[in-house]
């Protein structure tokens, strides 16, 4: 399943002006994109903040950073679930980043002001696919709360 994953993400790179994206960046993005989309919603706000994010966390240029988003969107429109992803990520990352993660993700949920009862299930999955306890997603997510807002 990860072979074909990879293969996915190597065929919708590009040369030229369009960066190479690792399969770490896109399995990021594209979870963070499933997430912002959990609503059935996805607004110019969230797709800023996600742009913003993986700009700041893999110090991407902001029109890379647009480009990670949109090869990650193309990725998704091929149906790969939560759980492609999650290997991926929890081969590659460590659990501190596996937490610094998900706190990305919490914040992604809250760019539109508000957590939707869809949003708040979907983070009930994500934890434990990332191999995060139930009580440091709750720890995680209190503070995300505290600092952004309801």
């Amino acid at each position: 399943m990860i072979g074909g994953l990879k293969a996915i993400f190597h065929d919708l790179r590009t040369e030229g002006d369009t960066a190479a994206f690792s399969v770490v960046q896109v399995a990021t993005c594209a979870l963070m994109l499933k997430a912002a989309a959990a609503d059935d919603e996805f607004s110019d706000d969230e797709r800023k903040m996600i742009e913003s994010r993986m700009a700041d966390h893999f110090d991407l240029r902001p029109r890379h950073a647009a480009q990670l988003i949109d090869e990650a969107l193309d990725v998704l429109s091929g149906r790969q679930g939560l759980y492609a992803f999650s290997m991926v990520l929890n081969d590659a990352l460590d659990a501190a980043q596996r937490k610094a993660l998900l706190e990305m993700v919490w914040e992604i949920m809250y760019a539109d002001g508000s957590l939707h009862e869809y949003e708040a299930r979907l983070m009930r999955r994500i934890g434990p696919i990332l191999d995060i306890e139930e009580s440091v997603n709750d720890e995680i997510h209190a503070a995300v709360r505290a600092r952004i807002g309801p």
